[in-house]
């Protein structure tokens, strides 16, 4: 839905479109509580410091992400994007004594190993793209190891983790749509009134998306930083086959 979204309808804010699906997700997650659906703890500002890192790190991984893309390719940062799993693997096995098992290894070399081919008429040098993803690299590993350690400790449920990262991602969010522009593309974007399908896409994008933190959370606490980073590999494999036959 997202790659619907960017690539079909070239929609040119994805900050906002973040900023959107982690407001749906607050909406959700206090409507539920107010039923008595769920219990999701109120916003403690003791914690709030607790949980700044994990935000900010957040922030960080999203900015340099885009603005390593800007410079290189999209076979260049998938290469990276598998560093980024070994680095993982790595934390994962110094902070948590997390072994990493035969086929995991096996699985972190053939992707790294299977985008260098598949990139290598793209590979290209670009001194501040590289150093845009390098940061992009640490700061997205250590955004799952930190994660991991709050998972670990903390007494909050799943639902509250994920209400607390949401919420506290919110004024960190608006600062990058203002500093990125996306304010005025918003205006200019003339999609919004010519195709119904569009707003479909995109309500269910929001649905999907306002979801995935729960699911994140959910996952670091149950497995491990590196089982996330490899799964999250391999879903390439089904993105690039329905990408093949969407557009």
């Amino acid at each position: 839905m997202k790659l619907l979204v960017g690539s079909f309808y070239q929609f040119p804010c994805p900050i906002f479109l973040l900023l959107i699906q982690n407001i749906t997700s607050i909406v959700i997650f206090k409507l539920l509580s107010l039923n008595g659906k769920i219990q999701v703890e109120a916003i403690d500002w003791t914690k709030v410091f607790y949980w700044f890192p994990l935000n900010l790190l957040f922030v960080i991984m999203l900015t340099t992400s885009s603005l390593g893309m800007k410079y290189l390719s999209v076979a260049m940062v998938t290469i990276f994007k598998n560093i980024q799993t070994i680095c993982v693997a790595l934390g994962d096995y110094l902070l948590f004594e997390e072994p990493l098992g035969k086929g995991s290894a096996l699985s972190v070399i053939v992707m790294l190993v299977g985008s260098i081919i598949a990139g290598y008429n793209d590979l290209e040098f670009h001194t501040l793209g590289y150093f845009w993803i390098l940061v992009n690299c640490f700061s997205g590993a250590s955004y799952l190891l930190v994660m991991k350690k709050l998972t670990s400790t903390s007494k909050l449920s799943h639902l509250s983790m994920a209400y607390y990262n949401n919420t506290l991602s919110l004024p960190f969010l608006c600062i990058m749509i203002i500093l990125n522009g996306e304010l005025q593309l918003m205006f200019k974007y003339e999609t919004w009134e010519k195709d119904f399908n569009f707003w479909v896409i995109l309500i269910i994008n929001i649905l999907i998306g306002s979801n995935m933190t729960l699911c994140v959370f959910w996952m670091i606490k149950e497995t491990s930083p590196t089982t996330y980073s490899i799964v999250g590999a391999i879903n390439k494999i089904p993105l690039t086959v329905l990408g093949i036959w969407v557009f």
